[in-house]
This record gives C-alpha cells, structure tokens and sequence, in this order.
C-alpha cells in the first residue's frame, strides 16, 4: 500500500525537478550555475569603503593654493598620522570613518570628502 503511493509521488517529482550534474549545468548555464561559496570568516561585502591613512597621505593646500602646502604622512599604525600645516606646526592626528581629529590643535576636527578636508576652523584643505 505504501510503496504504491510513494511510487507516483517519486515518479511526480522527479518530473518537477529533474537532477542534473554539475558538469551540466556548467555547459547549459555558464558561471551563473555557480554559486559563491560562504565565508563565515570574511566580512560582510560594504560597498562604502571608509578611507584609510595610507589614502590620505601626501601632500595637501591650504584653501588650494600651492604656495600654503601641508602635508599628511602616514603611520604604521594604520589609523594615525601626523599631521604638518601650512605653517609647518606638527602634530598627530587620527581617522574614525571620514571624520579626522587632531587632539593637539585644540581637538580640531576635520571631515573627508573625495580631494577635499573642511576643517572645524573653516579652513579647507585640498589636493
């Protein structure tokens, strides 16, 4: 009695959904057939890639004019740098996301966006 109802339904799905090999669905789909494979390990994809000290470094302009140079100059450590101003006063600074905070000149904070760092004492840097 069971194997008589179990036939049709095995016979009804085989119909629906037939098995094909890999090297099948390679030929009939391409790479589509191939699904990335998970990472427990590997961070989430973020299309929004925070900008790094080794990105900021280099030199900068005061207001963009070339004769008021400044300059940042990476640190090993990743998320520090020092930072040289028109004036050549120095001082260390940090990078959280596109904010940039420098504690020694008076806890100037400066925000990123593209080629431009807009100071929290208006003054703008560019490159």
């Amino acid at each position: 009695m069971i194997r008589s109802l179990l036939l049709p339904l095995t016979l009804s799905l085989a119909a629906i959904a037939p098995f094909v090999t890999p090297q099948q669905a390679d030929a009939q789909y391409g790479a589509y057939s191939r699904a990335a494979q998970y990472n427990p390990y590997q961070p989430p994809y973020n299309p929004y890639q925070p900008p790094s000290m080794q990105d900021l470094g280099g030199t900068w302009y005061m207001s963009g004019h070339e004769e008021r140079p400044c300059q940042i100059v990476p640190s090993r450590s990743g998320d520090r740098a020092l930072f040289i101003n028109e004036n050549g006063g120095r001082a260390e600074g940090f990078i959280r996301g596109n904010r940039i905070i420098v504690p020694r000149w008076n806890n100037l904070q400066g925000r990123l966006r593209g080629d431009t760092i807009r100071w929290s004492n208006d003054s703008v840097w560019t490159r």
